[in-house]
């Protein structure tokens, strides 16, 4: 399958880097095991991707999990496992540094915040020990 991929014409038509990315991508799938049919199935649902960010005047460094669920609702019908098959593309487009790791929002909830008050609160404890233990030892204390 990939002595043909460059001809392929599936992937006509779409940017060189996204083939270059589409090639190594279909290369890790097949040394992880998957079926030649798999990884044409998750083929054709990527260069669809990649024919939409052309469309829509993107590229794949502009890939995220936004635009991942706003290409998914486009979609007319999709199958099981193609919100998979994306995900799988975009850790292998952060893996290879293509696009950035996903930020995490910093966690709001009132647990977070128990959390936080607690650690501080140990912090100053620690600190305090830690004062406490440079001072001098008082004979006439019993420890």
């Amino acid at each position: 399958m990939l002595e043909s991929f460059a001809k392929d014409p599936l992937t006509k038509g779409l940017p060189e880097s996204l083939v270059l990315q589409l090639k190594r991508f279909i290369t890790s799938l097949t040394e992880e095991g998957y079926s030649d049919q798999t990884a044409l199935a998750k083929l054709r649902l990527l260069t669809k991707l990649g024919q939409w960010l052309g469309r829509n005047r993107l590229s794949i460094t502009n890939l995220d999990e936004q635009l991942v669920g706003a290409f998914l609702k486009h979609r007319k019908r999709v199958q099981l496992g193609n919100a998979k098959t994306l995900q799988q593309f975009l850790d292998h487009l952060r893996k290879s540094g293509v696009v950035p790791d996903r930020e995490m929002a910093p966690d709001q909830s009132p647990l977070a915040g128990l959390v936080n008050r607690y650690e501080r609160r140990l912090a100053k404890g620690t600190s305090r020990s830690a004062r406490r233990s440079a001072l001098p030892q008082r004979p006439w204390r019993q420890t």
